[in-house]
């Protein structure tokens, strides 16, 4: 079960993938022996396909995972033009 302080990161994850134009979807499946078993991935609702977390199964990222990738793509979309 989660915690308070899992769920509270979690929904602060989505805003910040909101933002971006991306959403999170967690995996609905309730077996812990499942490799989709707690597991995330980032989609982008609008090209209806998934970003990141599908390799090498569905659902492969964990929460620090999906925090790492979403800060570091925030801080790409913030850089000036021109600049790498």
């Amino acid at each position: 079960m989660e915690t308070k302080n899992e769920k509270t990161r979690e929904n602060r994850l989505r805003r910040l993938a909101a933002r971006q134009g991306l959403g999170i979807m967690k995996s609905r499946s309730r077996t812990p022996a499942s490799l989709e078993y707690g597991g995330y991935m980032i989609i982008n609702h609008y090209r209806d396909l998934v970003v990141v977390g599908g390799y090498p199964h569905s659902f492969a990222m964990d929460l620090d995972d999906i925090e790492e990738y979403l800060v570091t793509a925030e801080a790409e979309l913030e850089k000036p033009a021109g600049l790498t």
